[in-house]
């Protein structure tokens, strides 16, 4: 199955649902790893949660995709990969709103150079940079993480 959907940000997400054997579905939003298509996924993973959708026992996002754990005895004769998917594109197609700040930041302490990190000046002169340099480098960016 195919959809897309609008959010709220100007451009259309698109996703693809897949059964991942016969008690799993996948539900991708593209095959690069990006932050906006992480955080749809985070977004959409607590839309179907919060759905409460009768015989899944575990929504798990990843960078690009959704896995929705089910049990297909779930809902009395039990819910088929067709009946969940169905359900699912309807909760999807009422808008997945990806919150730009989802998760929390964690800021890690590092030490950098003496006794806590010793091969500093060999990453330096490996790269051919500056200990400031590596330092800058690693410290600067963010990075988005899933556990």
């Amino acid at each position: 199955m195919n959809a897309t959907s609008d959010t709220s940000s100007p451009a259309e997400t698109a996703w693809r649902i897949q059964p991942q054997g016969d008690r799993c579905l996948i539900v991708s939003f593209g095959d690069q790893i990006d932050a906006a298509i992480g955080r749809t996924c985070l977004a959409a993973a607590r839309k179907l949660r919060d759905a409460g959708l009768p015989g899944v026992t575990d929504v798990v996002p990843s960078f690009v995709a959704v896995a929705v754990h089910y049990r297909p005895d779930g809902l009395g004769n039990g819910p088929t990969y067709a009946d969940l998917a169905e359900r699912i594109e309807a909760l999807l197609a009422d808008g997945i709103q990806a919150d730009a700040a989802a998760g929390r930041e964690v800021d890690v302490p590092v030490c950098y150079g003496g006794e806590h990190g010793p091969d500093l000046d060999d990453v330096a002169r490996a790269a051919g940079l500056t200990p400031d340099d590596v330092i800058a480098l690693h410290s600067g960016p963010r990075s988005m993480v899933f556990m």
